[in-house]
């Protein structure tokens, strides 16, 4: 072909017959030469446009700004797959970058990429249960909330102090959204009910319980539990009278159990036999 190109206006080469790549902000001088060359012609390439500026919301998880149709958005750095904007925010994925870019126009090359790093979510907290105490294990400082119900509905603010417990009602935890940070999953903190008490039952005749306890399970005089005994691997000894209360002692795994009230009767009266002189017997008794 008689028609030439250059990027320097010095060095030259022929052309050959395809459209020619141009490389934005760098000029090419074009001229055709037969039995002499014509005038240079200089072609203006514009530089590119500089890179979008878009920000995002860690609270919402999108961008701040709508994105018109001028804009395109990606996953990839290479933009495949690439989506125009419709006017909307667009969602942001914890761990993805958004590649954003305005697009080319009869005027205009598409603009630089931006990189819209987008940090990853964080961790579920990971509290766990004092039994023994009947709160969490850890305290639950300011920054995270919790909620006694799955919807997250009612939540309160950690104190940094450790959260009572209740058996058999579970917790929900999370870590709000920050100024630099996306809001964490929310650890469901499955809370067991409180086992029933101990099985306790009247030996009348030896006035002892039926069962040994062990040391695992704990009585007392009084329904507080105040001034417990530990079991020692017997049966417990009796008053007639003196009611007992029973209950198995909190593990790293349970609740302290409910209470058994043991309900000790009175002894009963002593029978009243006399004598009868004249059938020189006993006085009549009752059939038992």
């Amino acid at each position: 072909t008689s028609d030439k190109y250059s990027f320097d206006n010095s060095t030259w080469y022929n052309g050959t017959g395809n459209y020619l790549t141009l490389t934005p902000g760098e000029d090419v001088y074009f001229k055709t030469c037969t039995s002499s060359c014509s005038a240079v012609q200089t072609l203006d390439v514009p530089s590119r446009p500089a890179a979008p500026s878009f920000s995002f919301d860690y609270a919402t998880e999108l961008t701040t700004s709508t994105v018109s149709s001028d804009y395109q958005y990606a996953t990839q750095s290479n933009m495949s797959g690439a989506v125009t904007g419709s006017g909307t925010k667009i969602v942001v994925t914890p761990g993805i970058t958004l590649y954003i870019r305005k697009k080319a126009t009869a005027s205009s090359f598409a603009s630089e990429k931006q990189s819209l790093v987008i940090p990853a979510r964080p961790a579920a907290p990971s509290f766990t249960i004092d039994f023994t105490a009947e709160t969490t294990g850890e305290p639950v400082t300011a920054d995270y909330m919790y909620s006694a119900h799955a919807d997250l509905s009612a939540p309160t603010a950690g104190t940094s102090n450790q959260i009572t417990v209740t058996p058999g009602t579970n917790l929900y935890f999370w870590k709000p959204a920050a100024e630099a940070s996306f809001k964490s999953p929310v650890q469901s903190l499955t809370v067991p009910d409180r086992p029933s008490g101990p099985v306790v039952t009247i030996d009348f005749i030896n006035e002892t319980t039926l069962q040994s306890l062990p040391a695992t399970v704990e009585y007392a005089a009084f329904a507080n539990m105040s001034g417990a005994i530990d079991g020692n691997g017997t049966p417990v000894s009796l008053t007639p009278g003196t009611d007992l209360y029973f209950r198995t002692k909190a593990a790293d795994d349970a609740f302290v159990s409910a209470i058994t009230h043991l309900d000790v009767p009175v002894k009963p009266a002593s029978p009243a036999i006399t004598v009868d002189y004249t059938q020189e017997t006993t006085s009549a008794m009752e059939a038992t």
